[in-house]
């Protein structure tokens, strides 16, 4: 069956992916393609047919994204950026699926910016540092309702 990148080229399993990525499509955005660790694996494109130009985490739906506890999206200027944190122990409970990584078209990242509050995150620690401190932060509401 062949599969066709985002200019319109026909893609072929070893081919680098079309996302940007540098992987092999077979590794990437190619259906079927190995999840990887827990779930995390080919990325979901926020915007079809443009080459993602930011990375976010979000849920299995591609629409609810992974924010800090001031919600605010937490936004990755490449995609193995955001997998470090998509990999980490706090999500080692997730079913396989409900954290993705996802690239994000500079159409879909000017709409973003107008509607939601985001983070760029340009140290990979500070971010770790964010998620684990969301995280705490859901953890202590739970525990007071």
């Amino acid at each position: 069956m062949a599969h066709t990148g985002y200019d319109g080229s026909i893609l072929r399993r070893n081919d680098k992916c079309g996302c940007g990525s540098g992987d092999k499509f077979k590794r990437c955005c190619m259906p079927g393609a190995p999840t990887g660790l827990r779930g995390i694996g080919s990325a979901r494109h926020i915007d079809m047919g443009e080459q993602p130009v930011r990375w976010v985490i979000c849920d299995e739906s591609g629409t609810h994204l992974f924010a800090d506890k001031d919600n605010r999206a937490l936004v990755f200027k490449t995609k193995e950026e955001a997998a470090v944190i998509a990999r980490l122990e706090e999500f080692k409970d997730q079913r396989p699926g409900e954290i993705n990584v996802s690239g994000v078209g500079e159409t879909k990242w000017a709409h973003l910016q107008e509607k939601i509050p985001f983070v760029d995150i340009d140290d990979i620690e500070v971010a770790i540092a964010l998620v684990k401190e969301r995280i705490e932060h859901g953890r202590q509401n739970l525990e007071t309702s």
